[in-house]
């Protein structure tokens, strides 16, 4: 019996036949190459393991195996989905959707050149927190105002400035989050330590600096730990 793999055509037969025209009108040809070649493969290993259910239709089989690859391949990362959590303002889910208007400005400004960091009245270099920092001020009545990226970029300037040197409450989520972040630091400072071969090969400043790492990491641990202890006890 014939080895059921010596009927798979090539990639070069493939790409030059009718039934891939119209693949390679819509699609990048070094993206089909690449599809075609996998889907080859998966193909050889099915009918290596006993899988007699292909190419029935001969050169069409393929063509639509690649075409449901090449879909898959360039479906959007990015998708809109159903927020059916309860939570309307959701961090995974985008937080909120923009309105219309807003779509709509962002869209236009971005099909081309805009003045985002140039002031057209002086004709040099501006900054592109102008754009927003007078609507902000008239909408908070404060003296100035910046954007940031997310909430958390905002949380540390206001801490910067307000809290410097100072204890700020967290949540014991907090705590424990970031215990459990310096204990992974502590696991791999420690594994970097006991290997001798970086140990004896390393200069002495780094092993230093890496000592002193474990031993900071530790400590922080260590008190966070207490301050979170403390926490459980007064309210149990």
């Amino acid at each position: 019996m014939s080895d059921p793999r010596r009927g798979i055509p090539s990639v070069d037969a493939l790409l030059a036949s009718p039934e891939f025209e119209p693949i390679l009108k819509g699609f990048p040809r070094q993206l089909v190459v690449k599809v075609t070649r996998i889907v080859i493969q998966e193909i050889r290993n099915r009918l290596l393991a006993g899988d007699k259910d292909i190419e029935r239709d001969g050169l069409s089989y393929y063509a639509r195996t690649v075409v449901i690859r090449l879909e898959q391949e360039t479906m959007p990362s990015l998708r809109g989905v159903i927020n059916a959590t309860g939570v309307v303002l959701h961090t995974n889910l985008g937080r909120a959707p923009l309105a219309e208007v807003a779509a709509d400005a962002m869209a236009t400004t971005a099909r081309g050149y805009s003045n985002l960091e140039y002031d057209v009245e002086s004709g040099r270099r501006g900054s592109r927190y102008d754009h927003c920092v007078k609507l902000l001020r008239e909408l908070t009545g404060a003296e100035d105002a910046i954007v940031v990226n997310n909430n958390a970029a905002a949380l540390v300037l206001v801490l910067n400035t307000t809290a410097r040197g100072k204890g700020v409450a967290v949540s014991r989520g907090e705590l424990r989050a970031e215990i459990e972040r310096l204990r992974a630091q502590v696991v791999t400072t420690a594994k970097n330590l006991e290997n001798q071969n970086f140990v004896t090969k390393a200069p002495e400043e780094v092993v230093s600096k890496e000592k002193h790492k474990l031993s900071s990491f530790q400590e922080r641990a260590a008190k966070l730990e207490e301050k979170l202890d403390a926490l459980e006890v007064g309210t149990s």
